[in-house]
């Protein structure tokens, strides 16, 4: 059971082409009933006896006839000493084992023609120890994920410790939980230990864990963090441009006159109309100052993002940079530079961090310093000097809000018609992104522009309860989520014959406790009122009502007006009154729901329900 280096096996002399192989048969193993950590391993030495290089073969079989996989130690591998290898299966190698008692090693000790002779050049191959084992463990070790942390409102970055054993480690798959499943969203290799998923929506919440990969086999997953994303926010532009320097550039309507940086300070960003710097040459720098309009203090420390758009003008060779700082007067705020500018306009979105915000005392004397420059390797030639274009710049400070979902409506058993008030959008919206809960999570389901006021969401399951939030796209990321808000599609008729009786009364026109929980849990979804619960409590263990009476309030009203109690009336009057004529009713449902009416023979002995209504 532990490894003797003082006994061992020899093969014989190994020349050109030659072979010795020994078996060994193994003991029983338990079939573990699983996929992962099945490992060969040997212990192994040349002997040094000439100048040949032996290599070994370590074959685990099934029976005599069937290869399950192998340990292969190359030519040249094999030093003078003892030296354990290793060879982890790959599922697919272990799920191929169908009997773990009739397991056995192959030993081939050979070398290869063209590389080995005979005579004194021939050596040989020890090994002192083997072994097939099912570890407990995979062989390749999870990282340790330390933690998740905000970038900006669309990108979260990761950081874990690396396993101690790297030796079959060679990198690392980050995997976001998607409400099912845990899916990829990135792969880096082994020696790196951070990794930024961008493209995330604002003020959500996100799952990740961290697997070892290696060659054939991955890890079991780190640990899980979770984090949420940011929300962006606006308010202040630039409002002068005393230096009147970046002046040749480019102005469309309603901005044909580009004299000050008037033009860009813009509502929406237009890259039809920017400024530009002058032609950049060898150690140049062409710099522009404006000054911001006035913002209230937020009196918070987050969510502080300053953007603009910049790009190099494509008139010129030179690599110029770009560096935008903010100021409070002439104390620094913070600074961003960029090298390796495109021809096209990219938009940055930098977040103030904690210190850099708080150190803002005064948030009516905010200004800019923008600087194009060339350093001295730039060439000096009319066709190599190069400029910089800007576009659009804002500092962010005040939310912009979605709207408010007003409605929804029920279009069948499997779909569902959101309607908002279209002209309650921000203007910075650009499109409305419509997203359906799905676990801890919203998920995007769909999109329309500003002018939509209506979405229909299909393919659901009938009888259920969805919940829903509209999410803005802007030019520079993405607004807060609406309210969220929620609907319900109706069952099917053999749903209700067979799930009439779920939240019904009895009898005796009492509920349970825990059919008064189901009660609870689903109105609560279209969120009502405290007070408007505790009417229909009192209804319930007071009064006495049951269901139909329950149903018939809410929709006329004795509850309360508003749209949410309209909601719940709505589905439970679907739930229970789809099908209208009261015969054709008492046919279709099971005795339970006929007594639950109020009678024992179906024709219902409470007088209210002799005949009754549909709810309104």
């Amino acid at each position: 059971m532990t490894p003797d280096d003082t006994d061992f096996i020899t093969s014989s002399l190994i020349s050109t082409s030659n072979q010795d192989i020994d078996f060994i048969g193994l003991t029983s193993v338990t079939d573990p009933l699983k996929s992962d950590g099945h490992v060969i391993r040997v212990q192994a030495r040349e002997e040094g006896l000439g100048v040949n290089a032996p290599f070994l073969l370590v074959y685990l079989s099934q029976g005599q006839t069937s290869d399950i996989a192998v340990l292969n130690i190359t030519q040249g591998t094999l030093t003078t000493t003892f030296t354990q290898y290793e060879y982890a299966l790959t599922p697919t190698e272990a799920d191929s084992i169908t009997d773990y008692t009739d397991l056995e090693l192959r030993l081939e000790a050979s070398c290869n023609s063209g590389t080995c002779s005979a005579g004194g050049n021939r050596d040989s191959v020890s090994v002192s120890w083997a072994e097939f084992a099912v570890l407990d463990q995979p062989i390749i070790p999870p990282p340790t994920l330390d933690t998740v942390t905000v970038v900006n409102s669309t990108a979260l970055q990761l950081d874990w410790t690396a396993p101690v054993d790297l030796s079959n480690v060679l990198s690392y798959d980050i995997r976001r939980f998607n409400g099912t499943t845990f899916n990829t969203v990135g792969n880096v290799l082994n020696g790196t230990t951070t990794f930024t998923n961008t493209g995330l929506i604002p003020d959500t919440f996100y799952t990740y864990h961290v697997v070892s990969k290696g060659t054939s086999a991955e890890s079991l997953p780190s640990n899980q963090i979770s984090q949420r994303t940011t929300v962006i926010l606006f308010s202040a532009s630039p409002d002068s441009n005393p230096s009147v320097r970046w002046v040749n550039g480019l102005g469309n309507a309603p901005c044909g006159d580009l004299t000050t940086f008037e033009c860009v300070n813009e509502s929406e960003r237009d890259d039809g109309d920017f400024i530009q710097s002058l032609g950049l040459g060898s150690s140049d720098s062409d710099i522009d100052i404006m000054t911001m309009s006035d913002m209230d203090d937020p009196e918070r420390s987050d969510s502080h993002f300053l953007k603009y758009t910049v790009r190099k003008a494509d008139v010129g060779t030179n690599p110029v940079e770009f560096t935008i700082q903010l100021r409070q007067g002439v104390t620094e705020i913070a600074s961003f530079t960029h090298t390796g500018l495109t021809s096209n306009y990219v938009i940055f979105q930098q977040e103030l961090t904690g210190t850099q915000a708080d150190s803002i005392t005064d948030y009516t004397d905010l200004e800019l310093t923008l600087t194009a420059s060339c350093d001295a390797s730039c060439s000096n030639s009319p066709n190599a000097r190069e400029k910089v274009n800007v576009s659009f710049v804002i500092f962010e400070i005040e939310q912009v809000t979605t709207g408010s979902i007003s409605l929804i409506d029920t279009l069948s058993s499997s779909s569902l018609r959101l309607t908002w008030e279209a002209d309650e959008l921000d203007a910075e919206i650009i499109d409305v992104i419509i997203q359906r809960q799905n676990g801890t999570d919203f998920l995007n389901v769909g999109n329309v522009t500003t002018v939509t006021s209506t979405f229909d969401d299909t393919g659901l399951d009938s009888n259920s309860i969805v919940t829903y939030r509209l999410t803005g796209m802007l030019i520079s990321g993405f607004s807060i989520p609406s309210n969220e808000f929620s609907g319900a599609t109706p069952p099917s008729s053999a749903e209700i014959n067979g799930n009439g009786t779920i939240i019904e009364p009895n009898p005796s026109n009492t509920f349970t406790l825990l059919e008064k929980q189901i009660l609870v849990n689903t109105i609560q979804h279209y969120n009502i009122t405290t007070s408007e619960l505790n009417s229909i409590f009192t209804d319930i263990d007071t009064n006495q009502l049951n269901m139909y009476q329950i149903i018939d309030k809410m929709n006329n009203g004795s509850y309360s007006s508003s749209q949410e109690m309209t909601n719940a009336g709505a589905f439970y009057g679907t739930k229970y009154l789809i099908i209208q004529n009261i015969n054709d009713f008492i046919g279709n449902v099971t005795t339970d729901v006929i007594l639950a009416l109020g009678g024992s023979n179906g024709t219902g002995d409470n007088p209210n329900f002799a005949v009754p209504k549909p709810p309104t």
